[in-house]
């Protein structure tokens, strides 16, 4: 459903140039990064020489369940199939669609 009436004409502002253009922007930016400063660098948050609370634990190797591997490879099987199935069809039906076009 289009229309024959043309599109409107695009109006751009011709504006002049502000010699403030983007100062409050750069002061509101400037503030945010000495607040965050202040809030990371605060001694609450700074590690201590001798921390006696803190445990570190032995790291452990990560253990897989032993049919991990087969659900992963059946998961993608099924998954690669389905897509091409599913490609398939729409190439054969984009086929057919072409050349009942040719047809006519």
């Amino acid at each position: 459903m289009e229309s024959s009436e043309p599109a409107p004409p695009v109006v751009l502002l011709d504006r002049a140039s502000r010699a403030t253009r983007g100062k409050r922007m750069t002061k509101l930016l400037d503030d945010e990064i000495q607040q965050d400063d202040l809030f990371w660098n605060q001694d609450a948050l700074k590690d201590e020489e001798e921390d006696d609370n803190y445990v570190e634990e032995a790291e452990v190797a990560d253990e897989f369940d032993s049919d991990f591997n087969d659900e992963v490879c059946l998961s993608l099987s099924l998954s690669l199939s389905h897509t091409h199935t599913h490609t398939h069809t729409h190439t054969h039906t984009l086929t057919h669609l072409i050349s009942t076009i040719v047809v006519l």
